[in-house]
């Protein structure tokens, strides 16, 4: 997907299906770390169709050789679900004056049931 920077305003969304059943949807997105900005990458589902059970997987790659956050999940039963991310250590190993918390998003969103026809949102940004 088109990657994004740290400015609030970059944040976008877009819409998608679990089609064919028990199907997952995977996208990758870069994060650029601006000069100055505070990054602090967060993605969220909502819309997820009625009886339906979606979960949210997302893990935050660090470009530099840094420490990422832990990878998170959490399962949507038709509410919004959103994952916040701390990526301050991603700059721990890229030297003294380094400050390059860019990194990529990877998302997962796995069906826990069949899935659906109708789409759901998934809203990201930094």
């Amino acid at each position: 997907m088109p990657g994004i920077t740290d400015k609030d305003e970059d944040a976008t969304y877009l819409f998608a299906n679990i089609n064919p059943a028990f199907d997952e949807d995977w996208y990758s997105v870069f994060v650029k770390d601006d000069p100055l900005g505070r990054i602090d990458p967060w993605v969220q589902l909502s819309s997820v169709p009625a009886g339906q059970q979606y979960q949210l997987c997302v893990e935050y790659v660090c470009q530099e050789n840094g420490n990422p956050p832990a990878k998170q999940c959490r399962t949507s039963y038709g509410g919004t679900v959103k994952l916040n991310f701390n990526v301050d250590g991603c700059h721990a190993n890229c030297g003294m004056f380094c400050q390059n918390d860019s990194g990529t998003l990877i998302i997962q969103v796995k069906p826990l049931t069949a899935g659906s026809c109708e789409s759901y949102r998934l809203d990201y940004g930094a």
